[in-house]
């Protein structure tokens, strides 16, 4: 009888305690949902820093049905747990820094306006920026921001709202564009683990990393700070600036959303139809960008576009999320596609993955249930390739997934006051996928059931955002196509007052087939912005407006469908090893082979212009002292491109390589006229002339030895390494029109080398790179040496003779680096000026064992001057 009557006077308090709550915030629910209100009280909760990740944590409830029985038991706890980890000063947590955003009165309400617009119709649309003042360390960066976020999950509370902020001039721990949440909206820490993994894999996911955010003054406590899609997101993880794409659009969440009566076979979010680029009003200006946007929104509509994707890297995702049992950050909703410009592929960048969930080891009964995977993915899937290669790629996977629980360790240090996350469920799923890879490396995450083709009903067809979706091209056309399976009536179609079309009936799509209406126009060239069309459904009138224009096709891509026109020059010794033999050839157009290509001792080549050689494979051209090899144009040729497997050696001995420009075909275009990817290399006795490129030769992803290189008489730049190893050992560099050698994101030795005329720098070391230096002469000079962004330069015995600038620099370009070294010892300088040596404010110089004083350096000046200006 005592333990009922504790029963009923513990569930009469709860009882009593929701009935108080209710009344107080009584006026707060006549104009608020629920969810919203809960989701404000608990952030409440999370404003300052207390040692927990999230209000569930806090409060230490698994879910709202055990809520009542561990919060009085739990939370108290928490809370003492809490004051003592803030009296030790949080042992053992990276440091969080602390930032302060600054709002106008007038544009904070902007803000709250949208949340309070966004509440209302249930979703994000439509954001308005507004101008804020970021302060970190009494520095201020001017920015502009917006609410970020699909859902009420980002905006649901007045405080601890999501942003998303773009800096104006610098970069704040190294982040230009970056979004702020509270960690549960970024998964915490399972998406930040999740995407350590992934970049351990070589794939591209965005960095994170947390501070102690106040607003106008409120502290919101720490929050997740996100690297947004960039230039220099992409060169952080060695990357070369390229289009970021993203497939789907946000009116295929905004229909779906809360929309009981949801038409299945609607394709307004179609992902082969729907496609965007990142700061697409800058990379448009550029019409090469246009033209890959247009070509990969051609090869989309393809039946097997498989090779549009590097079908490697996105195993490796799919395979990384099959292990995880979580496939969330796969949807085109969470992942992004960057394009590799020197592949012309697609690579995948995917981000905010969930908790791991346990596979289920299915029976052979169970396995009907298996069918393709979601867009992109059953292409890749489907494709040979993947089945080649998925094995190998499980082996990598696990190989990896070993460090995840050291990953999560790291990210929960930031909040100790969490219970300790152990990730056992990834051991279970690959145990349980090594009962049968072939299934579960092939197992559908996004299984859908397709309805019945019907006709939208009247009720469905009030709730169609748009009709169709429509593309304009250069040569005039407009392709429309229809996202309903009935018919629908095009009414007009304007451009600048003028109606161009009216009353056009459009047929309804067939499941499968992506075949667009053509209309032939006059509207040439570029129209962005300026096509309506207005259309008709069921009594219901939309208008669709075409974004931008593409260029017409078809497209050339120089690294597909290898087959050279020049037979009498090649001779097939097996399937894969091709031969030119020695003695005199004219070559009239592009050699683009797979395979290795041999060219023998004493063969001499002429290409004419617009000329080149693509090699998916090798090149071996070894000559000798007597019959050297002869690669050159009497007027100009594009040069070489070599697209190595990461092992096979191409070697070149006794070769000449002249009057290159850079090799731009169709939808490549390179910065140099030899150029090497992915590979290893090994050049000697060898000569490159009379480059007109921006790089006489650029060096990639790759491994590489020079000895007895001589390159000269170059427009530009005469050596580029990028993101690669090397050794260059008794090589001279001269008449050079820009820097002789410049180094990002590379390791080199450079010994027992010349460096004369060279118009800017000689060795010029940047983002993070790792150059050592030994017995080299540079006479007559812009500058001798510089250290850059982040990059560590230790010399050994260098004479530096007629500069014109500075000798030896160490300067910060871009300040998402670290400082830059240069230590050096040995060294001569001729004539000694007062400006010989320069570092920048906190860089480190070392000349002779003299510490050199640094000071202030205006950068955006120093690039001004005649010497350092490109």
């Amino acid at each position: 009888m005592i333990i009922l009557r504790k029963k009923r006077s513990f569930f009469l308090l709860i009882f009593l305690l929701i009935f108080f709550v209710l009344a107080y915030f009584g006026k707060y629910l006549a104009k608020h949902s629920i969810k919203s209100l809960i989701s404000h009280e608990l952030q409440i909760l999370m404003l300052h820093d207390h040692g927990f990740s999230t209000p569930k944590n806090l409060l230490g409830f698994n879910s709202l049905s055990s809520a009542l029985y561990e919060i009085p038991f739990y939370f108290p706890q928490n809370i003492l747990k809490s004051l003592i980890l803030q009296i030790q000063d949080f042992p053992n947590r990276p440091k969080i820094e602390k930032i302060e955003i600054n709002i106008n009165f007038k544009d904070y309400r902007k803000i709250l306006d949208d949340r309070k617009r966004f509440l209302q119709q249930g979703y994000a649309s439509n954001h308005q920026k507004v101008k804020a003042e970021i302060k970190y360390k009494e520095k201020k960066y001017k920015s502009s921001l917006r609410l970020k976020g699909d859902y009420s999950e980002h905006w649901g509370s007045s405080s601890r709202m999501s942003f998303r902020i773009d800096l104006k001039d610098e970069t704040l721990f190294g982040f230009k564009s970056f979004s702020i949440h509270k960690s549960e909206a970024r998964q915490f820490p399972y998406d930040q683990t999740f995407g350590k993994l992934n970049q351990k894999l070589g794939n591209l996911s965005p960095k994170q990393t947390f501070a102690h955010v106040f607003v106008n003054g409120q502290d919101w406590g720490v929050m997740n700070l996100e690297e947004h899609m960039s230039k220099e997101f992409l060169e952080k993880q060695k990357k070369k600036e390229s289009l970021i794409f993203k497939f789907g659009n946000d009116l295929d969440s905004h229909y779906n959303h809360g929309n009981l009566n949801e038409y299945p076979n609607y394709r307004i979010g179609d992902d082969r139809l729907n496609l965007s680029i990142y700061q697409n009003n800058k990379y448009l200006k550029d019409i090469h960008n246009r033209l890959l946007l247009s070509y990969v929104h051609s090869k989309r509509l393809e039946i097997d576009s498989s090779s549009l994707f590097n079908i490697e890297k996105y195993a490796k995702s799919f395979a990384l999320a099959s292990i995880w049992g979580n496939w969330h950050a796969l949807s085109s909703m969470n992942s992004r596609n960057y394009f590799n410009p020197y592949l012309l592929i697609l690579e995948p960048i995917i981000t905010d993955n969930g908790p791991p969930k346990e596979l289920k080891l299915l029976e052979e009964r169970d396995k009907k249930v298996l069918s393709r995977a979601y867009d992109p993915y059953d292409i890749i899937i489907s494709s040979d390739l993947y089945k080649k290669k998925i094995n190998q790629i499980f082996s990598d996977i696990k190989i990896s997934a070993a460090d995840a629980q050291k990953y999560i360790d790291f990210y929960q240090s930031y909040f100790p006051g969490d219970k300790k996350i152990f990730l056992s469920k990834l051991i279970k799923n690959i145990n349980t996928i090594e009962k049968d890879p072939n299934f579960y490396l092939t197992l559908n995450p996004y299984q859908k059931k397709h309805a019945k083709i019907a006709i939208p009903s009247i009720k469905q067809a009030n709730k169609f955002p748009v009709h169709i979706h429509a593309r304009h091209f250069t040569n005039g056309n407009i392709e429309i196509y229809n996202l309903l399976p009935d018919d629908v009536k095009i009414k007009s179609i304007n451009f600048q007052n003028l109606v161009l079309e009216k009353n056009i009936v459009l047929p309804g799509f067939k499941t499968g087939e992506y075949i667009p209406l053509i209309l032939k126009t006059d509207i040439l060239g570029l129209a962005d912005q300026k096509i309506n069309i207005l259309t008709e459904y069921k009594g219901n009138t939309r208008k669709h407006l075409i974004d931008y224009t593409l260029i017409s096709g078809p497209y050339l891509n120089p690294l597909t469908n290898f087959i050279s026109s020049e037979e009498n020059l090649l001779i097939k010794e097996t399937q894969n090893k091709w031969l030119i033999k020695k003695g005199k050839w004219n070559v009239n157009q592009p050699i683009t082979i797979t395979g290795t290509l041999e060219i023998e001792p004493g063969a001499v080549i002429n290409f004419s212009e617009g000329t080149y050689i693509i090699i998916k494979g090798q090149l071996i051209a070894k000559g000798n002292i007597k019959q050297t090899i002869k690669l050159y144009s009497d007027k100009t040729w594009k040069g070489i491109y070599v697209i190595g497997d990461g092992n096979e050696v191409s070697e070149l001995d006794y070769v000449q390589i002249k009057n290159t420009t850079a090799l731009a075909d169709g939808l490549l275009k390179l910065s140099s006229g030899t150029n090497f990817y992915n590979s290893k290399i090994k050049i000697t006795n060898s000569q490159i002339k009379n480059s007109k490129a921006e790089d006489a030769i650029n060096i990639i992803e790759s491994e590489f030895v020079f000895k007895n290189l001589s390159i000269s008489n170059t427009f530009s730049d005469a050596l580029d390494s990028d993101f690669s190893t090397g050794n260059i050992v008794n090589s001279s560099f001269f008449n050079v029109g820009g820097d002789a050698a410049d180094f990002s994101g590379s390791e080199v030795t450079i010994e027992n080398s010349k460096f004369n005329n060279i118009k800017d720098k000689a060795i010029s070391a940047g983002e993070d790179s790792i150059v050592k230096l030994q017995n080299i002469k540079i006479d007559h000079v812009g500058v001798g040496v510089a250290s850059k962004d982040g990059s560590n330069v230790n010399v050994s015995n260098l004479e530096v003779n007629n500069y014109k600038l500075h000798a030896v620099m160490s300067y910060i370009k871009k300040d998402f680096y670290n400082y830059p070294s240069l230590i050096g010892h040995g060294i001569k300088i001729n004539p000694i000026k007062k400006n010989a040596f320069i570092a920048q404010e906190k860089s480190f110089m070392s000349l002779n064992s003299r510490i050199i004083d640094t000071e202030q350096i205006d950068v955006e000046d120093l690039y001004q001057n005649e010497v350092m200006k490109k």
